[in-house]
């Protein structure tokens, strides 16, 4: 009977997705993650065929639905950009926590791993992690308090981040060296971001840096899964561990990888924190 109650599955599930029991909360989210998926697919099949107006709908509907699910505000915001309603997929993007407003920062910090909050108080600020799984694609809640903070100034970009941790001591540090082993970066605790200044899914680059001050990058092009290993950031950073708390600080220059935005220019980037490896 799946055709004739499936419209009223959905929607328990969708009811679940609220229920205050939270492993019935999280399984609930993932089901509906998945039905999102397929609502999704079909919104990117029409756009293939040229029918956009078809895909907004589709698109519209899937988030009316699940108006929480970051992967139909992204597919929504996107397609607003993709076809040249660049305000009002920004608009989408901004609503739900996907877009930050990186400012020019008046005075640049200091690159020294301690956070001050001076220092920071006129960049653009998110808490906003959610999960990462490999057997999902839920978008969920993390009780990994960390914290962002993202600017410019003059020739660069300036990011800061805030790892909050009940036990410093039990942190792992695998790294003594800089490397370009970006595996590694998944068998630590380690902050990071990959970086994609002209939007192409083609090329970008991945920075990480663990709570000793241990740095990797590596850019990544024309498929190159593994990154390219000759390839260095111009990049100062600095990292601290605190009794609750370990942060790191960074400052990346503009180069032919990271160009200087003009006003109002859009980068693409996927800010990360790797817990105990």
């Amino acid at each position: 009977r799946w055709p004739e109650d499936r419209s009223a599955i959905e929607a328990r599930i969708r009811d679940l997705a609220d229920d205050t029991h939270e492993a019935t909360r999280i399984e609930a989210l993932i089901l509906r993650s998945a039905q999102v998926h397929k609502q999704l697919q079909g919104a990117r099949q029409a756009a293939l065929t040229g029918d956009v107006a078809r895909a907004e709908v589709l698109l519209l509907a899937t988030l009316a639905e699940s108006p929480g699910d970051k992967r139909a505000a992204y597919d929504l915001g996107m397609h607003y950009i993709n076809n040249d309603e660049i305000g009002k997929g920004q608009d989408v993007l901004r609503t739900h926590g996907m877009l930050l407003d990186a400012p020019v920062l008046s005075k640049a910090p200091r690159i020294d791993g301690h956070v001050e909050p001076a220092e920071w108080a006129h960049a653009a600020y998110t808490d906003s992690f959610w999960q990462l799984s490999s057997t999902h694609e839920a978008a969920l809640p993390t009780d990994l308090h960390t914290e962002l903070w993202i600017g410019w100034h003059r020739d660069g970009i300036w990011v800061a981040i805030v790892c909050w941790d009940e036990d410093p001591d039990s942190l792992v540090i695998l790294a003594d060296t800089d490397d370009d082993n970006t595996g590694g970066v998944w068998q630590e605790d380690r902050v990071g971001f990959f970086w994609d200044a002209d939007r192409d899914p083609g090329v970008y680059v991945q920075h990480a840096i663990n709570p000793a001050g241990v740095h990797t990058d590596a850019l990544y092009q024309q498929g190159n899964s593994k990154g390219d290993p000759a390839w260095d950031v111009d990049a100062e950073w600095a990292a601290s561990i605190d009794a609750d708390r370990w942060s790191v600080e960074l400052y990346m220059r503009f180069d032919d990888q990271n160009p200087r935005p003009p006003p109002g220019d859009m980068r693409a980037t996927n800010f990360f924190r790797s817990s105990r490896g």
